[in-house]
C-alpha cells in the first residue's frame, strides 16, 4: 500500500532527481572546456562529431530521467497529480541546474581560470578584435565577470528546459485512480 506524500518527500525526491540530472550535463561541460584547452582536438572533425553525438545522449537521458523521477514519485506515494508531478520534475530541473551552474563557475573559478584567457587569445588570432576598437575592453570586462555569468546562464537554461518539459511530461503522470487514463 502506498503512503501519502508530505512537503520533504517532494524536496526529496527532486534533490535526488537533480544529482542525478546533472552528472551528465557536468560531465559534458567537462570534455567540452578540455577539448577546447587540446589544440590537437579542437579542430578534429570525428571529435566534434562525438561530441554533439554526446550531446544528443545527454539531452535524451535527460529526458528519459526526468519522466523516471516524475513517475516513480507517483509509484512511491499516494495521492500524486500531474501538478505534484510536475513539481518534483520542474525542482528537479532546477536542482541540477544549481549543480551545473556551480560546477561551470568553479571550474572557470578555481580549476582552469586560463579558460576564458584562452578563449580570448582565440578570438585574437582568429582577427575578430578588428571588428571593433573596444573589442578588447569588452572581452576583458566580459572575462572578469564569465565565472558568475556562467552560473546563471547554466542555471536559468537548465531551469527553464526542465521547467517546460516537466510541464509537457506530468500531464499524464498521476497516483490517483481518477486522473489515470
Amino acid at each position: 500500500m502506498k503512503v501519502s506524500y508530505a512537503r520533504q518527500d517532494m524536496v526529496n525526491a527532486a534533490g535526488l532527481g537533480g544529482i542525478m540530472l546533472a552528472v551528465l550535463p557536468v560531465l559534458h561541460y567537462w570534455v567540452s572546456c578540455q577539448t577546447y584547452a587540446s589544440d590537437s582536438l579542437q579542430n578534429s572533425t570525428i571529435f566534434g562529431a562525438a561530441m554533439l553525438l554526446f550531446w544528443i545522449a545527454k539531452l535524451l537521458i535527460g529526458f528519459f530521467l526526468l519522466r523516471f523521477i516524475m513517475v516513480s514519485f507517483a509509484a512511491k506515494y499516494d495521492g500524486v497529480t500531474p501538478q505534484v508531478a510536475y513539481l518534483v520534475g520542474a525542482f528537479a530541473s532546477m536542482a541540477s541546474g544549481l549543480i551545473l551552474g556551480a560546477f561551470s563557475m568553479a571550474y572557470h573559478s578555481f580549476i582552469n581560470p586560463e579558460y576564458i584567457d584562452a578563449v580570448i587569445e582565440t578570438i585574437k588570432a582568429a582577427g575578430l578584435d578588428n571588428l571593433s576598437p573596444s573589442l578588447d575592453d569588452a572581452l576583458e570586462k566580459t572575462s572578469d565577470s564569465f565565472p558568475v555569468g556562467s552560473f546563471f546562464a547554466n542555471f536559468f537554461w537548465c531551469s527553464l528546459y526542465g521547467s517546460i518539459l516537466s510541464l509537457i511530461l506530468s500531464r499524464k503522470i498521476s497516483s490517483t485512480p481518477e486522473q489515470e487514463e
